[in-house]
């Protein structure tokens, strides 16, 4: 039988790992200290040849240190501090795009020819350049509506008014009584987690169920660190107690809504409603618990699902996975961190962090100048007088607005004002219209 005869691996030879200051020792030390070349390259863990170069003045010690970069460094400084404004409001570039935008600057400065392009070997060196400063993360997606309801004078608002509620209740040093109440969806089709798979197997598939209906939870908490039982608002109108089969203790479930500004005022409850769409950074239950909770209620179908094969979760399994998943994840640390958090206890009007409110600079409000208000341009007047010589027309009927309810206390007054436009939307019956005429 013939053996395979091995070959000796080649040795391969390890680049020195050094930089231009510790060159500059070296040399130092060599013309200065008279120290041999051979001594200083161990000293400072240069290579020999190079410093003996250096030395006998065939390489310049002051000359270029590697491959010299195609910007400047103030042109890449003002690169990076355009990309950090970007990041800042929410227009962030990814490698493709800055590639564009180099190319189109180098071309621009005559540092590359038309028709050239800028590869990833570019862009790598350059991140390398400035990674004390720059670094690749994946941003958290926003809608414009957040982004845009999301401004430092609706924060100021927001936080002077839940301020004066505060003091006016004496409710300063009462966290057992400031609590927030908030909903959240739970869908039967859960997300996933990692699974464990052979190297050699392709795309691994997981089974989940169908997402037929969503389930609101309402979640209540107050800043003292207590979670009140869940509540589950189910689809439907008749009511079934097997809802709540393996529900957390005291759970309680309804089928539909109800008026809950007259219960609050019947019983003494102060409302208070956060700006709209600004929960992300000013409610307590969005900061700090719903993301815990919903992992955790991931976690708990992974493991229905692997347990019970071939079975489906319904909104019969809701009330019993998300219970545990409630219990878990609304812990007292947990909550009071997310009330610090949002400034409300204890009370901190500056909490909210300027990276939040930059986005919404992106979206500035159109004002209008007195200059404008009290002059008209030449169209504008041809246009009234148009306007004044057309046939009359019937104007349109006067809707009444809808009241704003956020950022602000609900009082009695609130609640009347919601009543009366609530009642000039309804329209007469047919029935009601013939009674009297």
């Amino acid at each position: 039988m013939r053996l395979k005869q091995i070959h000796p691996k080649k040795a391969v030879k390890r680049l020195k790992q050094y930089n231009k200051e510790m060159m500059l020792k070296a040399f130092d030390a060599v013309k200065n200290n008279k120290t041999p070349v051979d001594r200083a390259a161990r000293l400072f863990d240069v290579p020999a040849q190079t410093l003996r170069d250096c030395v006998l003045g065939k390489v310049g010690i002051k000359s270029s240190w590697g491959k010299t970069s195609l910007f400047t460094s103030n042109e890449e400084e003002s690169l990076v501090n355009y990309l950090e404004d970007l990041a800042k409001v929410g227009y962030g570039l990814n490698r493709s795009q800055l590639n564009v935008l180099a190319t189109e600057m180098a071309i621009k400065l005559g540092k590359l020819n038309q028709g050239k392009s800028l590869s990833d070997k570019w862009y790598y060196a350059f991140l390398k350049r400035w990674d004390h400063r720059l670094k690749v993360i994946k941003p958290r997606g926003l809608t414009s509506t957040r982004v845009s309801a999301l401004r430092q004078e609706v924060v100021t608002a927001y936080f002077a008014d839940l301020n004066m509620v505060l003091t006016e209740n004496c409710l300063q040093f009462k966290p057992h009584l400031i609590y927030n109440l908030d909903e959240t969806g739970l869908q039967p089709e859960h997300r996933p987690s990692k699974v464990i798979a052979g190297k050699s197997s392709g795309k691994i598939q997981a089974v989940t169920s169908p997402n037929s209906s969503t389930t609101t939870l309402i979640a209540c908490i107050n800043a003292a660190g207590t979670a009140l039982p869940p509540f589950y608002v189910f689809k439907g109108k008749l009511r079934n107690d097997e809802l709540l089969k393996g529900a957390a203790l005291n759970s309680a479930y309804e089928m539909s809504d109800s008026d809950i500004m007259k219960w609050a005022i019947e019983h003494n409850v102060i409302l208070f409603v956060l700006p709209p769409r600004a929960s992300h950074a000013l409610q307590p239950l969005d900061v700090g618990c719903f993301a815990p909770f919903k992992a955790c209620y991931y976690s708990e179908c992974n493991l229905f699902m692997a347990k019970q094969r071939g079975q489906i979760i319904t909104r019969y399994e809701i009330a019993a996975l998300s219970g545990k998943a409630y219990l878990k994840s609304m812990t007292p640390s947990n909550i009071i961190a997310a009330f610090k958090k949002c400034g409300i206890f204890p009370f901190d009007s500056s909490v909210v962090p300027e990276e939040l409110l930059f986005p919404s600079r992106s979206f500035p409000k159109k004002k209008i100048s007195e200059a404008e208000e009290s002059s008209p341009t030449m169209q504008e007047l041809l246009s009234q007088k148009m306007m004044d010589t057309a046939p009359k027309v019937k104007s349109p009927k006067v809707r009444s607005k809808k009241p704003k309810l956020g950022g602000k206390c609900i009082t009695s007054a609130v609640v009347q004002e919601v009543e009366e436009y609530e009642l000039s939307r309804k329209k007469p019956s047919q029935f009601s219209e013939t009674f009297m005429c």
